[in-house]
Protein backbone atom coordinates (compact mmCIF):
# COMPACT_ATOMS: atom_id res chain seq x y z
CA UNK A 1 0.00 0.00 0.00
CA UNK A 2 1.32 3.36 -0.90
CA UNK A 3 0.09 6.06 1.22
CA UNK A 4 0.27 10.00 0.68
CA UNK A 5 1.30 12.52 3.70
CA UNK A 6 0.18 15.98 3.21
CA UNK A 7 2.35 18.24 5.51
CA UNK A 8 5.38 17.07 7.69
CA UNK A 9 4.99 19.32 10.32
CA UNK A 10 4.89 17.76 13.85
CA UNK A 11 1.73 15.11 13.03
CA UNK A 12 2.54 14.35 9.33
CA UNK A 13 6.05 13.65 10.03
CA UNK A 14 5.37 11.27 13.37
CA UNK A 15 2.26 9.72 10.54
CA UNK A 16 5.03 9.29 7.90
CA UNK A 17 7.68 7.83 10.12
CA UNK A 18 5.49 5.33 11.88
CA UNK A 19 3.94 4.15 8.60
CA UNK A 20 7.28 3.97 6.65
CA UNK A 21 8.76 1.47 9.91
CA UNK A 22 5.42 -0.49 9.67
CA UNK A 23 6.67 -1.39 6.28
CA UNK A 24 4.66 0.98 3.68
CA UNK A 25 5.56 2.99 1.27
CA UNK A 26 5.47 6.45 2.18
CA UNK A 27 5.22 9.37 -0.04
CA UNK A 28 5.06 13.18 2.36
CA UNK A 29 4.82 16.41 0.43
CA UNK A 30 5.00 19.63 2.20
CA UNK A 31 6.28 23.38 0.68
CA UNK A 32 9.10 23.47 2.86
CA UNK A 33 11.81 23.00 0.34
CA UNK A 34 14.59 22.23 3.20
CA UNK A 35 13.02 19.98 5.54
CA UNK A 36 12.12 17.97 1.58
CA UNK A 37 15.88 17.91 0.82
CA UNK A 38 16.53 16.52 4.74
CA UNK A 39 14.36 14.05 4.51
CA UNK A 40 15.30 12.78 1.02
CA UNK A 41 18.94 12.95 2.04
CA UNK A 42 19.21 11.76 5.51
CA UNK A 43 15.51 10.64 6.12
CA UNK A 44 12.88 11.38 8.23
CA UNK A 45 13.87 11.47 11.74
CA UNK A 46 11.25 11.91 14.97
CA UNK A 47 11.85 11.80 18.43
CA UNK A 48 8.98 11.62 21.10
CA UNK A 49 8.23 9.71 23.93
CA UNK A 50 8.96 6.06 22.53
CA UNK A 51 12.64 8.24 21.81
CA UNK A 52 14.10 8.83 18.26
CA UNK A 53 12.53 6.85 15.10
CA UNK A 54 14.74 7.30 11.59
CA UNK A 55 12.48 6.36 8.79
CA UNK A 56 15.02 5.91 5.57
CA UNK A 57 12.75 4.77 3.41
CA UNK A 58 10.35 7.76 3.10
CA UNK A 59 10.22 9.99 0.27
CA UNK A 60 9.24 13.67 0.14
CA UNK A 61 8.88 16.16 -2.26
CA UNK A 62 6.85 19.95 -3.22
CA UNK A 63 4.72 18.79 -6.09
CA UNK A 64 1.08 16.88 -5.00
CA UNK A 65 1.48 15.52 -8.53
CA UNK A 66 3.44 12.88 -7.34
CA UNK A 67 0.83 11.46 -5.26
CA UNK A 68 -1.16 10.50 -8.17
CA UNK A 69 -1.36 6.57 -7.40
CA UNK A 70 -1.55 6.54 -3.39
CA UNK A 71 -3.71 4.24 -2.05
CA UNK A 72 -4.18 6.23 1.03
CA UNK A 73 -4.22 10.57 2.02
CA UNK A 74 -3.16 11.61 5.29
CA UNK A 75 -3.87 15.26 5.60
CA UNK A 76 -1.47 16.56 8.80
CA UNK A 77 -1.64 20.48 7.80
CA UNK A 78 -3.22 23.39 10.00
CA UNK A 79 -6.39 24.22 9.66
CA UNK A 80 -5.27 27.50 7.84
CA UNK A 81 -3.74 25.86 5.17
CA UNK A 82 -6.68 23.17 4.60
CA UNK A 83 -8.40 25.05 1.74
CA UNK A 84 -5.10 25.85 0.19
CA UNK A 85 -3.83 21.84 0.46
CA UNK A 86 -7.60 20.49 -0.71
CA UNK A 87 -7.24 22.57 -3.66
CA UNK A 88 -3.90 21.09 -4.85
Amino acid sequence: MKIAIIGTGAMGSIYAARFAKAGYEVIAVDIWQEHVDQINKDGLVVEGPDGRITAKNVKACTNFLNLKGCDFYVIATKALDLEKSIEH
